[in-house]
């Protein structure tokens, strides 16, 4: 978007900040949009397709951050991650037409690299998104040619993000990297093993017991063979729902999936004849749609002056060649509003760059301050910026707290019973009494 920015010559029409936020919105309205195709083509209903978009702006709390954190990488990734699924829903088509089949396979590999560049998390959701590939080709739903074609998409998406981030080894250790290969040798052996000369008889009851648990899984709906797309993205859907009881961050990548399978499974035609699908729709309307319009007249202002204030400082006070230490969210912030350096980048993560924030994090610890100030110095840091709902957090018990962590890791801290012990110890921040220069 940077490069866009200045190859469009938009630096005298729009300043950076708005033309970043009007990008993320710009992404989530083509994120709405593709949800809104999955579901036509699932169901074979633009109402439907209506219907899913309705479900996922009345459940923006479970759906979506960023109306109030937008400066969020998931931001950027999540909008690429549903135009994936989208394209893999027309891959998936039995009757795809070649030319179509041509077009597609390159924008698929597009939107899986910017999903995998733009979110530290992307190898997990592809990971997740690998096992229900292979779930599908186990039990044949979709053919194998084409599964494997994914598989080969997200192992170069992911490749390619690695030398684009100077050869990140967490890229290349990360577990969907080792599971497309076995995965591919296993459906290989599959084919030609199994279907060519027999299944073996010392594995026919294993088999037979993991298949039969899986296809009462996908034959909770009764068509589901007959249409893969279907059998893929309730696949999907089970999968990330299972990680998002425990993440609440894959929350807002599961929540779309339902909204997806509520309004193709509410279009369906053989649905229709069981529900009454006027009343539904309209009984659902009544409940969100007033709540909605009261929300669409609120008239909502950011208003943080302490920050802003902080930004004009910078912008007015230090040079531009100033290096500055702090949280990472609000580095983020001060790249973007001031274009000052940063010692600790939030856009990407490698094991340099965990054990310098790491180190620039001792600002929190109780280390005495010429250790602290040696540290800020070998990183080039002219100024550090000291927050104080860090220092004086009270949100979160003992041991959750940032400068709990940071000491639990000098091991200053190790259960509550030390804590007043121990915090006698030199701190940095009780010898901070404003903001200055290092």
């Amino acid at each position: 978007m940077a490069l866009l920015y200045r190859l469009l010559s938009l630096q005298k029409i729009v300043q950076p900040v708005y033309f970043y936020i009007n990008a993320v919105f710009g992404l989530h309205a083509v994120l709405v949009m593709s949800l809104y195709g999955t579901t036509w083509l699932l169901s074979g209903s633009w109402l439907a397709g209506i219907l899913s978009a309705a479900f996922y702006i009345f459940n923006k709390v479970d759906t979506t951050r960023v109306e109030f954190t937008i400066a969020l990488r998931e931001s950027w990734a999540f909008p690429f991650w549903y135009m994936q699924m989208f394209l893999l829903t027309v891959f998936f088509h039995p009757n795809l037409h070649r030319n179509l089949k041509m077009a597609t396979v390159p924008l698929l590999c597009v939107c899986t690299f910017c999903f995998t560049l733009t979110w530290q998390f992307a190898q997990f959701a592809l990971l997740l998104q690998a096992m229900a590939l292979f779930g599908c080709a186990v039990l044949d739903v979709i053919p194998a040619q084409k599964i494997r074609q994914v598989w080969l998409i997200q192992a170069g998406s992911l490749l390619a993000v690695c030398v684009c981030q100077f050869f990140n080894r967490m890229v290349l250790c990360s577990l969907v990297l080792s599971f497309i290969p076995s995965a591919m040798i296993i459906i290989t052996f599959k084919e030609r093993v199994f279907t060519r000369r027999g299944l073996p008889w010392q594995f026919t009851g294993l088999v037979l017991n993991i298949t039969m648990v899986m296809i009462s899984m996908v034959l909770l709906n009764k068509y589901v063979i007959k249409r893969p797309q279907l059998a893929y993205h309730t696949i999907s859907a089970a999968v990330f729902g299972c990680l998002a009881v425990s993440t609440l961050r894959f929350k807002y990548l599961w929540t779309p999936h339902m909204c997806v399978l509520a309004a193709a499974g509410v279009a369906d035609h053989e649905t229709w004849k069981i529900l009454l699908k006027k009343l539904h729709v309209d009984l659902s309307e009544s409940k969100a749609l007033p709540s909605t319009l009261e929300e669409l007249n609120l008239l909502k202002e950011f208003h943080d002056p302490d920050t802003v204030q902080l930004m004009e400082w910078i912008k007015k006070e230090t040079p531009r060649s100033a290096a500055f230490t702090g949280s990472m969210q609000l580095m983020a912030g001060v790249k973007l509003c001031t274009g000052r350096p940063i010692t600790n980048h939030p856009h990407y993560e490698d094991r340099d760059l965990r054990n310098r924030t790491k180190q620039l994090y001792q600002i929190y610890g109780r280390r005495h301050p010429q250790e602290v100030h040696a540290i800020l110095r070998a990183h080039s840091t002219s100024y550090i910026i000291v927050e104080n709902s860090i220092c004086y957090e009270r949100g979160h018990k003992v041991g959750c707290r940032l400068r709990d962590l940071v000491d639990m890791t000098n091991h200053h801290l190790t259960n509550e019973d030390q804590q007043e012990a121990i915090c006698k110890q030199g701190k940095l921040l009780k010898s901070i009494s404003f903001l200055g220069g290092v």
